[in-house]
């Protein structure tokens, strides 16, 4: 199952208690394999009780995964060294990429994050044409485990 969490800015009408981690409790219960699309991050620096939740959610269901989409966002950019930082995440993360907005320059760029992962990466990030292989190299290179874009076969059963 994937569901999403975190805040969401995309549409201009949403209901963020549905995005609440706590919901996904009793899936998880049931055993099922549930996803929390963009590792419940929120969009608004400062506030990562939901990351809290999902993290303290992960420590109780071996069943419980997050994608990382989003992540690249310029307006996720502490959201994502915070999942970074998570070591409960580490070998929980899924790749996502949440297109077509990593198509979108002005709010996902390598150019936004040049502090992070130095001008030289940032630069050859910058000339991938193919926007997934962009996503990719780009979350590589923010320190995202490699394994991450693979995993999601071993989660889904699919050989």
């Amino acid at each position: 199952m994937l569901s999403h969490t975190g805040s969401e800015n995309a549409f201009s009408q949403s209901d963020g208690r549905l995005s609440e981690p706590e919901l996904l409790r009793l899936p998880l219960s049931l055993g099922v394999k549930v996803i929390a699309a963009h590792v419940a991050t929120m969009n608004d620096f400062g506030d990562n009780g939901s990351l809290d939740r999902l993290c303290k959610l992960m420590k109780e269901y071996p069943n419980c995964y997050a994608d990382i989409s989003s992540l690249t966002q310029i307006n996720k950019h502490h959201c994502a060294l915070e999942v970074l930082r998570r070591p409960e995440l580490k070998d929980r993360l899924l790749y996502g990429s949440d297109y077509p907005l990593i198509a979108m320059p002005g709010l996902v760029s390598s150019w936004h994050f040049v502090m992070r992962i130095g001008l030289v990466r940032t630069w050859r990030i910058s000339r991938i044409e193919n926007p997934w292989d962009r996503d990719v190299a780009f979350k590589e290179a923010m320190g995202f485990p490699a394994d991450c874009h693979t995993r999601a076969n071993a989660v889904l059963g699919i050989k």
